[in-house]
């Protein structure tokens, strides 16, 4: 048993020391995750209760309403999402020269995080159509819990999670290493929200505030660095959550 844990402990560890943090450069890519992870670690303490995760309009006023949820959003994908993105970032930084390594890099998390940040304005269009509630209930939790739980269950979630182990190819100079390493990020984007929107859904209803969201951070951490990742594991701690939740 304790070899066992041992082993899910230092997967996910050795994935990021082989790609985060195996160069100067991708150790440069893990300051924004840092940076996104002290922010919303402190904000609680700064302005009390908040929704640090959520895309969904929380307020009346236009900047309540619109603005500072795409800011916390941004701030959720940029903790959790930039970490996943290791062994492209480093696959890059390799490819590319020693004198635009940095540039390569930035230019990817750019493409990468755009993608999301999309995804983020989506749902707060979304929410506001259908008339999503502002403040989480238990219907809007249930909802948002059980679907993540039974997606990791499924086919599509298997493919969407092998998608993201791919590396496209980028050019290594002028313009075109430009446009490559900002398609490539965009491209990796695509794939990252396929496999993992729905899991991180939940996230933006919790009360558990940034528990919930070190909790799934772990497990898409648990399934991108394991050969043969224990989906089914992920869907239980999920129900967990949720139970959690409603009591």
């Amino acid at each position: 048993m304790g070899e066992n844990l041992s082993i899910g402990i230092d997967r996910p560890l050795a994935f990021l020391r082989g790609g985060l943090l195996a160069s100067d450069v991708a150790r440069f890519a893990m300051l924004p995750a840092a940076s996104a992870w002290a922010i919303i670690l402190a904000l609680p303490f700064f302005v009390g209760p908040i929704d640090v995760c959520t895309a969904r309009p929380i307020g009346q006023d236009l900047v309540s309403r619109y603005l500072v949820p795409q800011l916390l959003w941004i701030l959720m994908v940029t903790a959790m999402m930039v970490p996943l993105a290791a062994p492209q970032i480093k696959i890059l930084a390799a490819r590319s020269p020693t004198v635009r390594r940095s540039r390569s890099v930035s230019l990817f998390l750019f493409g990468f995080l755009l993608r999301w940040i999309c995804v983020g304005v989506g749902i707060a269009a979304a929410s506001d159509l259908i008339g999503w509630p502002q403040s989480s209930n238990r219907m809007s939790v249930s909802v948002l819990y059980l679907a993540a739980a039974t997606w990791q269950l499924t086919e599509f979630k298997k493919r969407a999670l092998n998608r993201c182990h791919h590396i496209a190819p980028a050019r290594a100079l002028g313009r075109a290493a430009d446009r490559d390493a900002m398609r490539n990020g965009w491209l990796h984007g695509r794939y990252c929200v396929s496999s993992c929107l729905l899991t991180m859904l939940p996230v933006s209803t919790s009360k558990l505030g940034p528990v919930a969201m070190a909790t799934v951070f772990a497990l898409l951490l648990a399934e991108r660095a394991d050969h043969r990742p224990k989906l089914g594991l992920s869907a239980f701690v999920l129900f967990l959550l949720w139970i959690n939740e409603m009591v």
